[in-house]
């Protein structure tokens, strides 16, 4: 929490960065848990880029929107300006809502098998931004109450990546679900693979690594068919979160 340097951030120089007239002041403990890989110099850029954004406002003291939108900023970019349909809308709603439902699903299922520490639902946007129609943000627990990257835990992060696909299946049926899954699709599927073929967290294959021995054909289909199952078995837990939380 110390590299957020909460105090100096508060009162630069003479001045003071939180206005009376903000609606929200920034809760400085939750952004330092929100930028643990941030260096000094990202941290001042983006109070730099929050105050900017209060400027233009015309406010007095930048507020806990002016962060998030810096935020989002850094994170995926400028908002792009397309303008959706309603119809859109309402998908990439109910898109982001089933990242946010699922991942306290999973926070909540873990925590009842005394496994606390699962990350939590910071920010949703479902405004298009960079290239993303829509935006889910996580906040991770502090260091020393972090969860190790079980086999459980990754399960459940899976589950989260698919909360967005199971949720349009639930307006639209299995026959109508987009394209909008796709880059949540990719980040399932890349992590399915570590667990499987470099992570040793595989029940078929064992404890190896592909990437120090050259495998045969069937290895790489035994590691297809897990990669099939893990992600199949994650799209499940993510409708049946659903299903439970509508």
């Amino acid at each position: 929490r110390t590299h957020a340097q909460r105090l100096s951030i508060e009162h630069p120089g003479k001045g003071k960065l939180t206005g009376p007239d903000t609606m929200s002041a920034p809760d400085w403990n939750s952004w330092a848990k929100r930028t643990p890989g941030f260096s000094g110099a990202d941290l001042a850029g983006l109070v730099n880029e929050a105050a900017m954004a209060a400027a233009r406002e015309g406010a007095l003291g930048v507020g806990e929107r002016h962060l998030q939108a810096a935020y989002s900023k850094s994170l995926i970019g400028l908002p792009s300006g397309r303008h959706k349909s309603s119809a859109e809308m309402n998908l990439t709603a109910l898109h982001e809502a089933g990242h946010a439902v699922v991942n306290e699903a999973m926070r909540k299922s873990l925590g009842a098998e005394g496994l606390s520490g699962f990350r939590t639902v910071e920010h949703v946007s479902i405004v298009p931004a960079g290239g993303t129609g829509g935006v889910t943000q996580f906040s991770q627990p502090e260091e020393a109450e972090r969860m190790p990257e079980s086999r459980r835990v990754l399960l459940a992060e899976l589950a989260v990546s698919m909360g967005g696909r199971a949720a349009e299946e639930l307006l639209t049926g299995k026959g109508g679900a987009t394209m909008g899954a796709r880059s949540d699709i990719d980040q399932a599927t890349r992590m399915a693979y570590e667990m499987v073929a470099v992570g040793g967290l595989s029940e078929a294959i064992g404890p190896r690594s592909l990437d120090v021995v050259k495998p045969s054909e069937d290895l790489m289909r035994q590691v297809d068919d897990e990669v099939n199952q893990l992600l199949s078995k994650a799209l499940g837990a993510a409708r049946e979160a659903l299903a439970q939380n509508r």
